[in-house]
């Protein structure tokens, strides 16, 4: 029916498109996994890059009961150098 010559090459045509389609697939899942991976890493270094931010902001914020008033530095008058 087909001659040999033939039925080989689509049979060597055909082992090596399924040999093509399994390293594309194993390419594309090597691929997604490490985006994956990526993509956590980011996310925790954007939480902690957050966390140390508001931990920055709040060491820069004075508190009322930490301000400790001991005396006037001035009297109220506005000195204009004119005596």
């Amino acid at each position: 029916m087909f001659a040999p010559g033939i039925l080989a090459s689509v049979s060597v045509g055909l082992i090596l498109l399924g040999i093509l389609g399994y390293a594309t697939v194993r390419f594309l899942r090597r691929r997604v996994k490490y985006a994956q991976l990526s993509s956590e890493l980011n996310q925790r270094l954007l939480e902690e890059s957050k966390l140390e931010l508001s931990e920055m902001e709040e060491a820069w914020t004075i508190r009322p009961e930490e301000v400790n008033l001991t005396k006037a530095l001035a009297s109220g008058r506005l000195a204009c150098g004119v005596a």
